[in-house]
């Protein structure tokens, strides 16, 4: 609806700044990532940070645009969660980054399957651990996100 310019009624083109704020957003991503990667030579490392980078101001972006477009924008309840999903994703991050060191010196990657596991070994356990831990800490969007895919996994039984 916000895409169609719905939020008040009239046919602002709202899509068009979204898209806009996005373009603009990926373009500083191939910025920072020729930065990190050719300037401070981070490798693959460089790639995470622009990524970072790049969602922040994605996300700083569209804060300033949906403030200006609805008014007021309450961010209240958000805020008062942020400590929780920020640790949670933090603890998750870390989980991740160590499967990736664990399965490295423990199993390699000289087959493409060592491979795969390398990348969706430790990915699959962070996630389990931030869902886990966003139940725990009862964060309402990982309980929503859990519901969801309950729903559709017992609808698609």
């Amino acid at each position: 609806k916000a895409a169609r310019g719905g939020l008040s009624g009239q046919r602002f083109p709202w899509g068009s700044l979204i898209l806009r704020i996005s373009v603009f957003c990926l373009c500083i991503n191939i910025l920072f990532t020729a930065i990190f990667l050719f300037a401070f030579h981070l490798g693959s490392g460089a790639l995470g940070v622009a990524n970072s980078l790049s969602s922040i101001c994605n996300l700083g972006l569209l804060i300033f645009a949906l403030r200006k477009k609805l008014r007021t924008l309450e961010m209240a309840e958000t805020l008062a969660q942020l400590p929780r999903v920020a640790a949670t994703g933090l603890l998750a991050g870390l989980a991740a980054w160590l499967g990736r060191q664990l399965w490295d010196a423990h199993l390699g990657h000289a087959t493409l399957v060592l491979k795969l596991g390398e990348v969706f070994g430790p990915m699959l356990a962070a996630t389990m651990l931030y869902f886990a831990l966003g139940w725990w800490l009862k964060i309402p969007s990982a309980g929503e996100m859990l519901r969801v895919m309950q729903s559709s996994v017992l609808k698609n039984r």
